[in-house]
């Protein structure tokens, strides 16, 4: 993809994530992706690269709403929580059926699902409290806070436009 697809595609799904979120949840993401995919590029010997914060942000807002419809080029519609790896899959066309250019997506997505684990998944089946929460100086920057803990659980079966 084109570094203006990218551009455009971490715009729309960066600002889907801050509106559910806020902006000092969104801040604490970035940070923490920007983080852990360094240290695991540098491990592996990779360059960072904006195609895997990229897609670290699509997983992330996929994983929100997993079953709701999303158009993409010139599919109809699809579920939310394949774009990630329909996007990988063009990566790899992109480049003559090269697999190894699906690496850098393929970090994204596995920095964006630890994420989400950590912050949502993981807190629910524990009853503990989540990881990678925001800071307070970056809550009082905000204004209002964090959103409440019941409005960021992910939903199933709403569908973007539409009913349940």
């Amino acid at each position: 993809m084109s570094w203006a697809t990218k551009a455009f595609m971490l715009g729309q799904y960066g600002v889907e994530l801050e509106q559910r979120d806020g902006p000092a949840a969104m801040a604490t993401f970035m940070a923490v992706q920007v983080v852990l995919l360094t240290v695991l590029a540098t491990m592996l010997g990779l360059p960072f690269t904006g195609q895997a914060l990229t897609s670290s942000v699509i997983y992330a807002a996929s994983r929100r709403d997993p079953m709701a419809g999303i158009a993409y080029k010139f599919v109809p519609s699809i579920p939310y929580w394949t774009l990630p790896f329909a996007l990988v899959v063009v990566e790899v066309l992109e480049a003559n059926a090269n697999p190894m250019a699906a690496i850098p997506s393929l970090l994204g997505i596995f920095t964006g699902h630890f994420h989400h684990f950590v912050r949502y998944v993981w807190p629910n089946l524990s009853g503990g409290k989540p990881w990678f929460t925001s800071p307070s100086v970056l809550k009082a920057w905000e204004g209002a806070g964090e959103v409440d803990e019941e409005d960021l659980a992910p939903r199933r079966g709403r569908r973007i436009g539409g009913e349940e």
